[in-house]
């Protein structure tokens, strides 16, 4: 299930969900577990993208833009902030990557944004 949203896409009667790289591999990040996180394709699409992230806690937080959408994506966004991570008990967070992913991806996205609306 996704770490998010708890949910996913079923399809033919399974669950899909999708392993998203929190350090992208197109800039290093390893493939390995230490960097993997399981996502919605939404929620990985808007991950990779910095309009979602997750504190040092591994509570969910949302870009002020993702907050402010309209349209269709505005349900992709509602009600995580706070959310705590959903992993299963045997599962931890990749910590390390998602500090990473927070000051170098979500961070970035919401200080030009931020920057856009002076």
């Amino acid at each position: 299930m996704c770490v998010i949203c708890g949910e996913g896409a079923k399809v033919a009667g399974e669950w899909f969900v999708e392993a998203a790289h929190v350090v992208p591999k197109a800039i290093g990040g390893p493939d390995e577990l230490s960097n993997a996180i399981c996502l919605c394709p939404n929620h990985h699409w808007a991950f990779d993208r910095g309009l979602v992230g997750f504190d040092s806690d591994g509570v969910v937080r949302v870009a002020e833009i993702a907050r402010r959408s309209t349209g269709k994506i505005v349900g992709l966004f509602k009600g995580i902030e706070g959310r705590t991570a959903n992993c299963p008990r045997n599962v931890a967070l990749p910590h390390a990557a998602l500090r990473w992913h927070f000051h170098n991806v979500f961070r970035r996205y919401v200080s030009r944004v931020d920057e856009h609306d002076r």
